[in-house]
């Protein structure tokens, strides 16, 4: 707590004395945060670029490799990540996460995020509100940035500046998928959540069982997948009528741990 305040006083003073004017113009963050106002500059992101937490915080260690792997795996710069027993002083060129358990105003799902031309600012209550906080910080990014693996031209890494105070207003925000009349691939499962969570939403409703079809192995009852699976044919349109094909498929249980887990 008392390494936090320090913290959140250093914060305020940088914030306090910033000589950046705010300017006007949106940021392209879905869905539109709660408290957002967009400056003048950008802050680079390089190799070599410090990603500083808190030692003793296993989930924010983890979102900390999440931000830097995510980065890499996208074409990005090799940033590190850096464990510190105290927040005393700012280091510029650096991006700071923390997840302050004492903080319980942001929400389980909220963040604060500042970025300024020297540093990046990232804090949360929760590590669920850490993550859409970074996934907001994706989106701060140049848009060519999401393909940069496979552009083959260099492409500036940088974060519009901004200072961000975001929670969510529902508690509930979930996407449905119907596989029972429409089967799709494990990995199209994986990418449908992926997005979800891109857009801080927080529920995956996979609707497996229907009359068009049953698509999750039950082995006590194996005929729900042999016969269950597969239907004669499709309904055509708005009619009566379907197209006697057979179509079917179905997840065994080692699939659906797969994208449970």
């Amino acid at each position: 707590m008392k390494h936090f305040l320090r913290f959140s006083l250093i914060c305020i003073i940088l914030l306090g004395t910033s000589a950046v004017q705010a300017k006007k113009g949106p940021v392209n963050i879905i869905p539109k945060p709660t408290e957002c106002k967009v400056y003048k500059g950008s802050f680079p992101l390089q190799a070599g670029t410090e990603v500083i937490i808190l030692d003793g915080q296993p989930e924010l260690a983890s979102l900390a490799v999440y931000f830097t792997e995510s980065i890499k795996a996208a074409g990005g710069p090799a940033m590190k990540v850096t464990t510190i027993k105290q927040y005393s002083k700012i280091t510029s060129k650096a991006v700071y996460l923390s997840i302050n358990k004492s903080d319980s105003l942001l929400g389980k799902e909220g963040y604060e995020l500042r970025v300024d031309k020297n540093y990046i600012m990232l804090n949360a209550y929760t590590g669920r509100g850490l993550f859409y906080g970074l996934q907001s910080l994706f989106q701060l990014m140049p848009a060519e940035t999401a393909n940069a693996a496979k552009a083959g031209k260099p492409v500036k890494w940088e974060v519009q500046a901004v200072k961000i105070k975001d929670e969510p207003r529902y508690s509930y925000r979930g996407l449905h998928l119907d596989v029972s009349r429409h089967m799709f691939p494990v990995e199209f499962v994986k990418k449908y959540i992926d997005l979800l969570s891109m857009y801080k939403m927080n529920t995956f409703h996979w609707h497996l069982t229907d009359d068009q079809g049953w698509r999750i192995e039950i082995k006590k009852y194996p005929k729900l997948t042999t016969v269950g699976a597969t239907r004669k044919g499709t309904q055509v349109a708005k009619t009566d009528e379907t197209d006697n094909k057979p179509y079917g498929g179905f997840f065994t249980q080692d699939e659906v741990r797969e994208v449970v887990a």
